[in-house]
């Protein structure tokens, strides 16, 4: 009897696997150009990033069909040239057909208002790695214990013309 189980189970694995492999056969991507193979390979690396493949427990800041920012690190507290400053590891997906450029408006840290430094441009379908950056000399945080919330909106505008494309709601994030 267990032996039965065994080969109708062998034969049920081989024939639901079989769809997919001629799916992918059915692609025929001999016949594709290299400019194809680019555009497939590109658009499937950016569907993972956004889906989260490429950050585990991602902190999704903004989701909007083809603009995906998230938290990708530790926050940090630096003492550099300008002073004190917050600074939150992001990822941007640009899922769009067009350049976007990533700004912030209305920035607090721990209720006190703050300068940023943050300005990303981020090509046609593709991804890129940056920093949200909150100077805090006019704040009350001096180490990251200190820290309590930050709040912020994202601008996202065309980088080309310089059309808006999104103002987003405010965005809390709250220390951990």
């Amino acid at each position: 009897m267990k032996r039965a189980i065994t080969v109708f189970l062998a034969i049920l694995m081989i024939v639901s696997i079989f769809p997919f492999a001629a799916s992918a056969k059915g692609n025929e991507y001999e016949k594709k150009t290299d400019e194809e193979l680019v555009a497939e390979y590109n658009a499937i690396r950016l569907e993972l990033a956004s889906r989260g493949y490429t950050a585990e427990e991602k902190r999704v800041l903004f989701d909007d069909k083809d603009i995906q920012i998230y938290i990708n690190g530790e926050f940090s507290i630096d003492d550099g040239w300008l002073g004190a400053t917050l600074s939150i590891p992001v990822v941007i997906v640009n899922k769009r057909n067009n350049n976007i450029c990533v700004q912030m408006r209305n920035t607090s840290v721990n209720g006190w208002s703050c300068e940023t430094i943050f300005s990303a441009s981020v090509p046609a379908q593709k991804k890129m790695k940056d920093e949200l950056v909150f100077e805090l000399d006019e704040t009350d945080v001096e180490k990251l214990s200190d820290f309590e919330d930050v709040e912020f909106a994202f601008h996202i505008f065309d980088d080309d013309s310089w059309k808006d494309i999104v103002n987003s709601k405010s965005i809390q994030i709250f220390a951990d």
